[in-house]
């Protein structure tokens, strides 16, 4: 659980990169996922409006890393489809990307999200490389 706070954000990262090390995960495996869940946590930060810790969680699951960031905020209502591509217009727009942001960073994106219930986002990034336990 960490303060909605975006001075958390590098000491998240820092924490998520550290697991993944110390499971044998190299940083091309690692960078991409830590951009994901940066994004994620901006958000989270940003949209939920709540001062509610945010909780964010790693694991190991069936050769992939996975993490979770949970708000117990506003929530919002996910637009469909969910990562259609953008207007052109908004490819170059300084707000309203970070789903795609997310998605183009990790393997695989979940939300899980509606007004007054918070929003969770999972983040998978499978890995090139077994890790040999």
């Amino acid at each position: 659980m960490v303060p909605p706070d975006p001075q958390q954000g590098s000491a998240v990262r820092r924490r998520i990169a550290a697991f993944g090390r110390a499971a044998g995960i190299d940083e091309d495996e690692l960078c991409d996922l830590l951009i994901a869940v940066g994004e994620a946590l901006a958000n989270a930060i940003e949209h939920s409006g709540t001062n509610e810790p945010i909780e964010v969680s790693a694991w190991l699951s069936g050769g992939s890393l996975v993490a979770r960031v949970v708000d117990r905020g506003a929530g919002f209502v996910p637009r469909e489809p969910a990562f259609a591509p953008l207007p052109p217009g908004e490819v170059l727009a300084e707000r309203g990307r970070g789903l795609f942001i997310m998605a183009g960073f990790s393997d695989a994106i979940a939300v899980e999200s509606g007004p007054g219930r918070g929003t969770s986002v999972t983040l998978t990034h499978r890995l090139r490389a077994p890790i040999v336990a």
